[in-house]
Parts: structure tokens; C-alpha cells; sequence
């Protein structure tokens, strides 16, 4: 369960039925989810810079 919830969150897709709660849990679930989408923009990025030059 926990794998699956963190590779929910990290892909930034949606949550289907699990749920966080308590902010011991929440902070660390945000801030995989805005890891998980810096690193799609990081990588649309870099792959963008190398087709356009």
C-alpha cells in the first residue's frame, strides 16, 4: 500500500481511495508531489532543449 500510494503521488496522477492523514503524513506527500512534478517539467525541459538545437 504504501509503495503504490507513493508512486501515486509521486506521478502527481490522482488519488483513487487512500488518503492522508495527520500532517506528519501530509508535508511529506506534498512534497513528493511537487517533486514528482518538477522533475516532469526538468525533464520536458531537457528533452525539448536537445530536439530544438
Amino acid at each position: 500500500m504504501g509503495l503504490c500510494f507513493s508512486v501515486i503521488t509521486f506521478s502527481t496522477i490522482s488519488y483513487g481511495d487512500p488518503d492522508p492523514t495527520g500532517s506528519r503524513r501530509r508535508i511529506p506527500v506534498g512534497l513528493e508531489s511537487l517533486a514528482g512534478a518538477m522533475l516532469v517539467a526538468l525533464f520536458i525541459f531537457v528533452v525539448g532543449r536537445r530536439t530544438a538545437g
